[in-house]
């Protein structure tokens, strides 16, 4: 099968496109970029002109405005090659943690969990060694 996806010989595959909140110019490309047609990432072995040069265009942008159309421009183009069928969705995280953390009642959206914002309680830590679960 690793010889198959090499070779774009397959029907399907489960793979994933894991880019950032403002996917940068380098992950664009490395994705859908033709220089990158036999890269480890570009699993549909997908090339196309127009895209290389709306992600150049992507690239030199310096503005979050024009950044967003330009985005959403490839993501028409990319949605209308239909090479990818989402395969599933969760829109929210989970995390599993003993309830010895705090944290502010507002945190930035997307952080999964990132300790920058929580902190040990220990009168919670207390609580739950009084009780036999520490």
């Amino acid at each position: 099968m690793t010889d198959r996806e090499r070779n774009h010989d397959f029907d399907v595959i489960t793979s994933s496109f894991s880019l950032g909140l403002e996917p940068s110019a380098g992950g664009l490309r490395q994705r859908f970029g033709s220089e990158y047609i036999d890269g480890v990432f570009n699993d549909m072995g997908y090339a196309n002109e127009g895209v290389d040069q709306l992600i150049d265009v992507i690239q030199e942008i310096d503005n979050s405005e024009d950044l967003k159309h330009a985005i959403r421009a490839l993501d028409r183009i990319l949605r209308a090659e239909k090479f990818w069928a989402p395969q599933w969705y969760r829109g929210f995280h989970t995390v599993a943690y003993y309830d010895i953390f705090d944290h502010p009642e507002t945190i930035p959206p997307y952080l999964l969990g990132q300790l920058d914002f929580w902190w040990y309680d220990a009168q919670k830590a207390e609580v739950l060694r009084e009780a036999g679960i520490l």
